[in-house]
């Protein structure tokens, strides 16, 4: 489709900036065509950064709806759903959304990591399903320039990978219904909708004790919002209003406390105590625990 395209291949090498990666193909998932990085997956949701190239060339038909966060400075030449190739040079809180279907081609030099997210459609349909005014996302974007809170989502999803997932699919599913909400309100030119509401003392113990019961598991967003009868982003922001934490920080603060536990009162390893309270590897327990507590597990288990 594209005459400057260099013929397609997959690439193989270990990802340093002296390296080219060259890919080309009819359907693609960012984290497949960029695995030379790292990255973080749940069910059908992927956050990655990948690693920088030398030239970095892509082609590709999206089979999931695509977030793709850029470095400033980020250029080179790319095509979007169109056989015109422009020149395009990323400026500071600049980002692409190219949902399923878009067509992509991509040509960049001493090309810089980017940081990603793919998702299924139906985890942008159900947002839709939620938000109100039901926006549709059916346009690809590239790029969008200015959003409010792009420096810090880009941050705040960079740690998320860095970490390893530490919060799980909640931290991650809040992250993207942010950033979601965010690509609305600069489509219709909204500002969103300050939320005074809070949890009822019902609603909250339904919700708090739904979480204690569920600490070992990957409580979701949705579970969380339906018992508090509202949509997932309006929960995120009904939850901190009332509670002063978002839901991951609460339920990491509610694992660290049942760790605390687990400690005092049993001789369970480290490692299997993280797994009972929901943590997926002992790094993590010991990373929440450290940052809840300033010491970590083993130490505090040996000041008893």
């Amino acid at each position: 489709m594209y005459n400057k395209l260099i013929t397609p291949k997959h690439a193989n090498e270990t990802g340093s900036a002296e390296n080219v990666l060259r890919y080309g193909g009819p359907d693609v998932r960012m984290s497949t065509s960029l695995s030379e990085g790292r990255t973080w997956s749940g069910e059908g949701l992927t956050v990655g950064i990948s690693s920088a190239y030398k030239l970095r060339e892509i082609h590709f038909s999206a089979d999931t709806d695509i977030v793709v966060f850029l470095q400033p400075g980020y250029g080179g030449q790319r095509a979007v759903n169109s056989d015109k190739i422009e020149d395009f040079k990323m400026a500071p809180n600049d980002l692409y959304w190219l949902p399923t279907g878009t067509d992509f081609y991509s040509l960049s030099t001493n090309a810089k990591p980017l940081l990603f997210i793919n998702f299924d459609r139906s985890i942008r349909q159900h947002f839709i399903d939620q938000a109100s005014g039901g926006t549709h996302l059916d346009e690809a974007i590239t790029p969008i320039s200015n959003l409010t809170h792009h420096a810090p989502l880009s941050t705040l999803l960079r740690d998320f990978v860095e970490s390893d997932g530490l919060g799980g699919r909640l931290r991650a599913e809040a992250l993207l219904n942010v950033i979601l909400f965010e690509i609305c309100s600069h489509r219709s030119g909204n500002k969103p909708p300050e939320v005074t509401r809070t949890l009822g003392h019902s609603g909250l113990e339904d919700v708090t004790a739904f979480i204690e019961e569920n600490l070992d598991a990957d409580v979701s967003l949705e579970a969380l919002a339906r018992l508090a009868d509202t949509g997932v982003f309006n929960f995120c922001r009904i939850f901190k209003n009332t509670t002063g934490q978002s839901p991951h920080q609460y339920v990491n603060k509610r694992r660290v406390a049942r760790a605390q536990e687990l400690l005092t009162t049993t001789q369970a390893g480290i490692a299997e105590i993280a797994y009972e309270v929901g943590f997926s590897s002992q790094s993590h327990l010991t990373t929440a625990f450290k940052k809840a507590t300033g010491t970590t597990p083993a130490k505090f288990r040996k000041s008893l």
